[in-house]
């Protein structure tokens, strides 16, 4: 006898500010409420209702995220909820690491917007700003560059990551190199902290 297909299960992401984390739960069905709890003790919280109907249920929408501190280390979070009979759903467990989570984050980030990660500027010559990619450290482990038809073979050094503060660009952090005022194009590719490498990407400088 085949095996029935597992049910659906809930979608965690975290965002991290220097206020803390935000949690925002997605569920697989309609839902009248949620709750959730933070590690393995304590009583479950209700995240509350939406001021916004549900179309589904026909009552206002539970309210899927929440926050944690932000030195909120490794826990196991856990979330529950009632679909539209209200009738109560399994607990499910959500593995939270905080370096994986903004790691994970800013990996995003950085592939939505890769057009951000260098940018050429003139001023007494010819300099390449890699603020995108200092800002995003946190998601790098290292990144390479080429100027024009060169190997993506040299290194931009970026500086450590800053858990407490991972958005911020620490003081006397090299934001910018100086290029040969005839470069025309640089092409850059990331190795990230999960260990896998984006394509190396082409820039164009102002013609």
């Amino acid at each position: 006898m085949a095996a029935l297909p597992a049910s659906p299960q809930p979608i965690a992401s975290f965002t991290r500010s220097n206020s803390g984390w935000m949690v925002n739960v997605s569920l697989p069905e309609a839902a009248t409420q949620f709750g959730y709890r933070i590690g393995d003790k304590g009583e479950f919280t209700d995240a509350g209702l939406l001021d916004a109907l549900d179309q589904r249920t026909g009552t206002r929408m539970p309210k899927t995220s929440f926050e944690m501190a932000p030195d909120q280390g490794k826990t196991t979070i856990y979330v529950t909820w009632r679909d539209k009979r209200g009738e109560q759903a399994d607990i499910v467990p959500i593995n939270f690491d905080p370096s994986s989570a903004l790691a994970d984050e800013q990996k995003k980030i950085l592939e939505q917007f890769w057009t951000g990660w260098v940018a050429f500027r003139e001023y007494n010559g010819m300099l390449v700003y890699f603020t995108h990619l200092v800002t995003y450290r946190c998601a790098i482990k290292e990144v390479r560059y080429g100027l024009g038809d060169q190997p993506v073979d040299k290194i931009f050094k970026l500086p450590p990551c800053d858990p407490a503060d991972p958005n911020s660009v620490p003081d006397g952090a090299t934001l910018y190199m100086k290029v040969p005022p005839k470069t025309a194009s640089m092409q850059v590719q990331l190795t990230y902290a999960d260990g896998t490498t984006s394509p190396a990407r082409s820039f164009n400088a102002p013609k």
